[in-house]
């Protein structure tokens, strides 16, 4: 179960799209329950890959990540699609010498997660 919240939605002029703005937290939880963290999106199978360990890279966008310092532990999100690769990614795995097994396994969300939720903290390196 997560926090309960209230928002307005409004409409991102730039996007075209409703989202959500104004969020606060609605329950009673105290503020020292509380933890701030900067997020970020990726789309699967990458978001599996590295919530799983086997991803160690993200090279989509050199500046995405330069303002924070080593060691900064973000929040990885998982979008609602699937990155359209043409299944490149188990050719590179295959012959990383993996078996269709173990690529399942690597591709698919930690137990109880889903699209578009928080799956995993990760720390950023250099």
């Amino acid at each position: 179960r997560g926090d309960e919240v209230t928002f307005s939605i409004a409409t991102d002029r730039r996007k075209g799209k409703d989202a959500a703005t104004n969020i606060q937290i609605s329950d009673s939880r105290s503020d020292e329950d509380l933890v701030e963290m900067r997020v970020f999106s990726m789309n699967l199978p990458f978001a599996a890959l590295l919530s799983n360990g086997y991803k160690t890279l993200e090279t989509r966008n050199g500046t995405m990540f330069t303002p924070y310092p080593e060691g900064t532990k973000m929040l990885l999100h998982v979008g609602q699609r699937m990155y359209p690769d043409g299944d490149r990614h188990i050719e590179v795995m295959k012959s990383g010498g993996l078996n269709d097994d173990e690529i399942m396994n690597l591709k698919s969300l930690p137990p109880g997660f889903s699209k578009g939720m928080a799956v995993a903290i990760v720390e950023l390196g250099e």
